[in-house]
């Protein structure tokens, strides 16, 4: 069971569709988040830097989207 759970409002998460939450947990003293289509990121030894990899993740979906 997690620790700690929280939703984020994903700017473009999941497959485009804004509005999607994407998760960033702990288990076990490590971090992760899980996308809006359910694919678990980690584990990161800090929530900052799970953090930083779901800002990442999210700028790179947002680059995706554009022209």
């Amino acid at each position: 069971m997690s620790d700690s759970l929280f939703n984020k409002p994903a700017m473009a998460g999941g497959h485009g569709q804004q509005g999607a939450n994407v998760q960033v947990y702990s288990e076990r003293d490590l971090w992760y988040f899980r996308t809006g289509d359910g694919n678990e990121v980690g584990p990161f030894r800090y929530r900052s830097e799970a953090e930083t990899g779901l800002e990442r993740f999210l700028a790179s979906l947002k680059e995706r989207l554009q022209p």
